[in-house]
């Protein structure tokens, strides 16, 4: 009996031990996932504007050249 009480003993501190270290890495994974989605968002919203910028640029020099008008936009 006093056996299997300590090995008992034993796997529940090697399952708190576990469960305490898995916990930990899972929240560091999470972390490490809503960072890269604030990175990629980020890179998206900056792609996007320098892209706005170039498009707006294109359109102010059509208008320039003659070759647009602003109806057939």
């Amino acid at each position: 009996g006093a056996e299997i009480q300590m090995n008992r003993r034993s796997g529940n501190a090697l399952e708190q031990i576990l469960s305490t270290e898995l916990k930990s890495q899972a929240k560091y994974i999470k972390n490490a996932i809503e960072e890269r989605e604030r990175e990629d968002l980020f890179r998206l919203k900056k792609v996007k504007s320098i892209l706005e910028r170039k498009k707006k640029k294109a359109r102010e020099k059509k208008q320039q050249e003659g070759l647009s008008s602003p109806l057939s936009e």
